[in-house]
């Protein structure tokens, strides 16, 4: 799951500046998290990060970001967006062997 303290380090944060705010307003905190299940009754059993392979290559995630599917990119407005997949395929080219990782959130409770 998502979460505003991890905005900033999104693989895609360096290149769409502006998606770093839009996610920090749109994206719940952990401690938010854990209170919604705490006020259901619920405590947190774990709570971690575990750090994936979302793409095998910058060249593969530039075409992926570039369907617009991620609901903070598309919050971005047109110009917004192009600019910051410009970015990212020009990165992708010159990184086109490196995989890319994505640090996740997760959370237990019972």
């Amino acid at each position: 799951m998502g979460v505003r303290e991890r905005m900033a380090s999104y693989p895609y944060a360096p290149f769409f500046p502006d998606a770093v705010s839009a996610g920090e307003r749109r994206l719940p905190s952990a401690s938010e998290i854990c209170a919604v299940f705490g006020s259901a009754g619920f405590r947190s059993a774990i709570v971690g990060e575990i750090v994936q392979q979302v793409a095998a290559s910058w060249p593969h995630y530039a075409t992926r970001i570039a369907t617009g599917a991620d609901s903070v990119l598309a919050s971005l407005n047109q110009e917004q967006f192009q600019t910051g997949l410009r970015r990212l395929q020009d990165y992708a080219i010159k990184h086109a062997s490196s995989p890319v990782t994505e640090t996740i959130d997760y959370f237990a409770f019972r």
